[in-house]
């Protein structure tokens, strides 16, 4: 199809949201010319073109509109060490982590654009005609990385006041401006990653001795003179941690080279939870997908969640960071219901640093844990 005239278009061609609500929003009924369907939502291909730029200018902008340094004479071949990469076309410079593109197609096809249609495909890519497209403000700071930059500022200066011999709670009062633009983030996307439902979790204790018998409370949150320092909790806090996946509980648990008698109890929350599922936000990212303030949030949650995730190798000090966020959404994130009423969190659901399965810190103590919990059983290994 090599004009615009006449042909309509459906949301059924597309996989990607942002095109799809476009035409939901915006359709009316009429008969898709790719699909040869009726349909209750269509537009005009030239509408879904045009969006298309638009959604593409948000985020790129001609290399010479944004200022991209040029030399026709540098040689990428010979500078491997310079701070500055050439584009494949013709001399543009820039940074090493920034992107440009020859054409709209080499564009789409990195960001994930779909069309299940070829035909609808290749005349979109004929009606877009642009070259050398870069990321705007190539040289500046992305909204994502100087969130992440925030973050990596603030996990520093909390391992700095934890030397201090400060408490959780001193260094939430003075860092709390810089934990507060974390939160914000998170309560925007609250519909996807704030859930209430119940949870079943694996649960691996070792004891240096056989039990005679195993209880709930042999399994449970440890008593408060046996906690210690992890991912999510201080010494003297008594939480429940847990993972959906039995084998990812032993690995979290055991220690190699240490003999222990270990058992893995299968618990189900009672009723349902409030729960922070950081898992979620490894969904696709893209600029198809979600808004532009939604992209750079995400981009930036993602990392966050990567970096608490992370194995820690050194010190117990390195908790610090993701001890103070735990600290903070348990005592200030709330979640609200369809009436308005708000509760508190209840646990956080994280991915393992030992596998990627998830895992879960419930914020129920050794005493209160079978007020929330019940065990369904449990095994030696």
């Amino acid at each position: 199809m090599s004009t615009f005239d006449n042909i309509i278009v459906s949301a059924e061609p597309f996989d990607n949201k942002l095109i799809r609500e476009y035409i939901r929003k915006n359709g009316k009924p009429g008969v898709c010319s790719y699909t040869g369907r009726c349909s209750s939502r269509t537009v005009e291909l030239s509408d879904i073109v045009s969006k298309i730029k638009s959604i593409v200018c948000e985020y790129y902008g001609d290399a010479d509109d944004e200022g991209v340094a040029f030399d026709s004479t540098f040689d990428d071949d010979e500078d491997k060490n310079t701070e500055i990469q050439v584009s494949v076309n013709n001399g543009y410079l820039i940074p090493k982590d920034r992107r440009m593109f020859d054409d709209i197609e080499g564009l789409l096809c990195y960001h994930g654009f779909r069309c299940r249609d070829g035909r609808l495909y290749e005349d979109i890519i004929s009606k877009i005609k642009v070259t050398n497209l870069v990321e705007k403000d190539p040289y500046g700071l992305k909204i994502d990385e100087e969130y992440y930059l925030d973050w990596r500022f603030l996990s520093r200066k909390a391992i700095e006041f934890a030397n201090q011999g400060c408490c959780l709670c001193d260094i939430q009062e003075k860092l709390n401006s810089s934990l507060f633009y974390i939160l914000s983030a998170i309560q925007r996307e609250h519909k996807e990653i704030l859930v209430h439902r119940q949870i079943r979790l694996f649960r691996c204790v070792n004891y240096r001795e056989p039990l005679s018998a195993v209880s709930f409370s042999d399994l449970t949150s440890p008593p408060v003179e046996k906690t210690t320092d992890l991912r999510m909790s201080t010494k003297g806090d008594s939480v429940f941690y847990g993972s959906v996946d039995k084998g990812t509980a032993i690995r979290e648990a055991l220690a190699e080279g240490v003999k222990y008698y270990a058992y893995v109890g299968e618990f189900e929350s009672i009723d349902e939870l409030n729960l922070l599922d950081l898992t979620k936000i490894t969904k696709k990212i893209d600029i198809f997908e979600m808004p532009k303030n939604d992209y750079f949030l995400l981009r930036f949650l993602k990392r966050f969640c990567e970096d608490i995730s992370r194995p820690i190798k050194g010190k117990t000090i390195e908790y610090v960071p993701t001890q103070l966020i735990t600290y903070y959404f348990r005592n200030c994130m709330k979640r609200y219901d369809g009436n308005g009423n708000k509760y508190g969190l209840d646990g956080i659901l994280y991915s393992s640093s030992k596998g990627g399965c998830t895992n879960a810190v419930l914020f129920f103590n050794h005493d209160e844990s079978s007020k929330h919990l019940r065990l369904l059983k449990y095994s030696c290994i």
